[in-house]
């Protein structure tokens, strides 16, 4: 498993997972992808729990997102060019 950094979308709104563009045309992982939503405030930061690209959740309120990339088999890779998160 993979754990990116916290990303900041720079304002708190309503966002969806839209893709996640890999570095290369040819994909044979079984990578499966997953994302959280984080809340700050003065004191603590809140996770939401992971969820899969597959579930299409929206994340109401929220400005910051981590990812996390599970692969089947440790001699698997995959190159990740992009998250891409959509305002809905």
């Amino acid at each position: 498993n993979a754990v990116t950094k916290i990303y900041d979308l720079g304002a708190e709104g309503s966002f969806r997972l839209k893709r996640i563009v890999l570095g290369s045309d040819k994909n044979d992982s079984r990578a499966r992808f997953f994302v959280r939503g984080i809340r700050y405030d003065s004191f603590d930061h809140v996770y939401t729990r992971w969820f899969e690209q597959k579930e299409d959740h929206i994340f109401n309120g929220y400005r910051y997102f981590q990812f996390r990339i599970d692969l089947d088999d440790k001699s698997e890779s995959v190159k990740i060019k992009s998250f891409e998160m959509e305002a809905v």
